[in-house]
């Protein structure tokens, strides 16, 4: 198999979600995506009801996930456990 075909492929194990405001009534989701990798990806959906095409970013890792989801639950994020939603590109 040639190096550029090679795909790596990490499954979601956890997704997070809480709502922010931006001033007075405008309000926002943010999702966070737990990879088995420990890459934290996050996306802001600004208020459109399908957004499975808005762009996913790289904002952090994590070492475990327990602590991780303890932290994001004392935050008063809502928090699912995945097992492995759809695979992402690394």
């Amino acid at each position: 198999m040639l190096a550029s075909a090679a795909v790596d492929l990490r499954r979601e194990i956890m997704r997070a979600y809480v709502t922010r405001r931006l001033g007075h009534g405008d309000r926002y989701v943010v999702t966070r995506a737990y990879l088995s990798d420990g890459t934290i990806e996050e996306r802001t959906n600004p208020g459109i009801p399908d957004d499975a095409d808005l762009p996913w970013s790289r904002v952090g890792r994590y070492d475990d996930l327990v602590k991780e989801r303890d932290r994001l639950a004392h935050e008063g994020w809502s928090i699912e456990a995945e097992g492995g939603r759809e695979g992402r590109r690394a």
